[in-house]
């Protein structure tokens, strides 16, 4: 999936969005579709809310819409089509069922059944220079909220800072686990920028492998903390036993910055 984040002033946007998930060394694979999700009149995105769009659902009040590429002068040059999903944080909230998820596979990836998933999704700002304040998490989700990774996304003074969180969590099922918050790369506002999720679920606790590729490059390795399935990138939540992963979530859960209203896209 690819996504693109713009803001009108102040955000991020993501355009194209592609999901997968598939058996280990296997050719059967189940995949969003269309694929990617570009967001554009073709497929049946009208500019506006994205709620009920296609299988996206937003059921807060969080500032995030279908936009018109052409309104936000720095992504004239990202490539994306005419229009992308807009967001910003000027509403945020410490709740996850009610967060932006997008469309989910039917047949989830976890320890049974699909054993792989992969999210793609691409990014860039809606201005050349800093947002103060604005930020963005994506995750792979199970649908309600259960998080089975975790990418934040922070606008600084030299670009966009991208932090990844996994977790130590030896178990058993309701033991605290220890989530490691890491930096793995600055993202310039001159372009658009590919994110890649790539989750192994192996049968187990705390055994299953995260990988993360910015623009192609394997930037970091990590575990997931507990039994779960993947079905979407998209929220924030920690991962209950079992869960499995579908959809992608995006989450605005730290202090809201409400000058970004209206100026970011994902």
């Amino acid at each position: 999936m690819r996504f693109t984040f713009l803001s009108r002033p102040a955000a991020l946007a993501s355009t194209s969005i592609a999901l997968c998930a598939a058996f280990a060394g296997a050719a059967t694979a189940d995949t969003v579709s269309p694929s990617p999700i570009t967001f554009e009149p073709s497929q049946g995105y009208g500019v506006g809310n994205v709620n009920n769009q296609n299988g996206w659902t937003k059921t807060g009040g969080y500032d995030v819409a279908v936009a018109d590429v052409g309104d936000f002068a720095a992504a004239s040059g990202y490539g994306f089509g005419a229009q992308a999903l807009r967001l910003s944080d000027a509403v945020t909230s410490g709740s996850f069922g009610d967060q932006t998820f997008s469309p989910g596979l039917s047949e989830p990836a976890g320890e049974s059944g699909q054993s792989h998933f992969d999210a793609t999704f691409q990014i860039g700002t809606t201005l050349t220079t800093v947002q103060p304040g604005l930020h963005l998490s994506v995750s792979p989700d199970d649908g309600n909220g259960a998080r089975m990774s975790y990418l934040r996304f922070e606008d600084q003074a030299d670009g966009v800072h991208v932090f990844f969180d996994d977790a130590t969590d030896p178990g058993p099922a309701g033991t605290g686990a220890v989530f490691n918050d890491t930096e793995i790369a600055t993202l310039d506002r001159a372009h658009a920028h590919t994110i890649r999720f790539s989750i192994n679920f192996h049968p187990g606790p705390a055994n299953d492998v995260v990988k993360i590729y910015v623009d192609g490059t394997l930037r970091t390795t990590g575990r997931r903390g507990r039994t779960t399935t993947a079905t979407t990138p998209s929220r924030a939540a920690r991962c209950p036993p079992s869960a499995s992963c579908s959809s992608a979530r995006r989450a605005r859960r730290r202090p809201a910055t409400p000058a970004t209203a209206s100026s970011s896209t994902a």
